[in-house]
């Protein structure tokens, strides 16, 4: 894997992410680096890829690696942790999304919500690069085609297209 702040799996059912995933932040979690983990839809420990995790170390028999109730920690400093109820955990808000603040609890937290009018701007950018089409082209035809975005650089085309990955709510 590259390194890279952010790793994200988009894909089918049964694509082998979670067996990918849980085997890559093992051996993060194993160099003695912290790790966050979560998943579009989790609202509980019980949706999570923990119990995967925990077979995997199994598996593996890594007695390096401890499974707790709620996380994995290692002899080397590291912690798998995971994000819990869809929640934020932080950095740029991506085209697409804005952030909606929960102040249930007892503290602040911040989930990021799709903006359909930007969405459906994403699924065009998108087609458009399928097509072979360029930032400047696809700016000028989203400067016309979509009400509001009259003034949508291609700088900012560009951004979303050299994105690793971009997230469209589908």
């Amino acid at each position: 894997m590259k390194p890279k702040p952010l790793k994200i799996a988009v894909g089918g059912r049964g694509s082998g992410k979670t067996i990918c995933f849980s085997d890559c932040f093992l051996k993060f979690c194993d160099g003695g680096e912290k790790v966050i983990c979560a998943r579009e839809f989790q609202n509980s420990i019980e949706e999570s890829v923990h119990s995967s995790m925990i077979r995997r170390i199994q598996e593996h028999d890594i007695p390096t690696l401890h499974p707790l109730a709620k996380n994995i920690t290692s002899d080397n400093g590291g912690k798998i942790v995971y994000a819990e109820k869809g929640y934020s955990i932080g950095g740029h808000v991506p085209f697409g999304y804005t952030k909606e603040y929960d102040n249930s609890g007892s503290r602040r937290r911040t989930k990021l919500v799709p903006v359909p009018e930007e969405q459906e701007v994403l699924k065009f950018i998108k087609a458009a690069r399928e097509q072979g089409l360029g930032a400047r082209r696809i700016a000028t035809q989203i400067q016309n085609r979509f009400p509001g975005f009259e003034d949508f650089p291609y700088h900012k085309v560009h951004r979303i297209i050299k994105r690793k990955f971009q997230g469209l709510h589908e």
